[in-house]
């Protein structure tokens, strides 16, 4: 089975929400299943995980941060009008950028951004509609062409960027440490 690994380790995501988003998530890998795209599940992480070119990984990060910038310095800017960050060939780095309380709106955003990473695709994805939408709202809902294109492309091997683990790990040490340099995300 394939899996998903969401990296929440600032806590940006209120506790109270992360449940919310992986029952939504899995709902859409159930979807995408019955469609014949592999068996994934949803997790929230902790520590680095070893995936394998199906699985997934997305960060989570407070809105003005950005964690994969540290990988790609040239990639847009999360305060730039973007609700997160799929970027990178090799690998590919995704986030998303927390600035809502709304666990629908979180889960919406988080496979917006695995659609970017599966299916290779950047801005022009937008074109598709649904979730693949350039803005993603409460009234945006999975299509059935979502649900078609991204079946397949879920099998497609992604080599994930996991050093925004380290990075994550490293502000929240020197922030306990007090050290007021501790924010080293972009």
């Amino acid at each position: 089975m394939a899996e998903v690994y969401l990296f929440d380790m600032l806590h940006a995501v209120g506790d109270g929400l992360r449940g919310p988003i992986i029952t939504q998530l899995n709902g859409y890998f159930k979807q995408l299943h019955g469609a014949g795209g592999p068996l994934m599940r949803c997790w929230w992480w902790r520590w680095d995980p070893e995936p394998s070119g199906m699985d997934i990984l997305v960060y989570f990060v407070p809105f003005g941060k950005s964690v994969v910038r540290k990988l790609y310095p040239n990639a847009p800017s999360p305060i730039s009008g973007h609700d997160g960050l799929t970027t990178g060939k090799n690998p590919r780095a995704s986030e998303v950028y927390v600035k809502t309380s709304d666990p629908d709106i979180l889960a919406k955003l988080t496979f917006h951004e695995i659609m970017h990473m599966k299916l290779r695709m950047g801005n022009e994805m937008h074109d598709l509609r649904g979730l693949a939408s350039a803005v993603v709202t409460d009234k945006t809902n999975l299509s059935k062409d979502n649900i078609r294109l991204m079946a397949k492309a879920l099998r497609t091997q992604v080599d994930q960027w996991t050093g925004g683990i380290q990075i994550m790990a490293q502000t929240i040490a020197a922030s306990s440490a007090g050290d007021p340099l501790s924010d080293i995300l972009e």
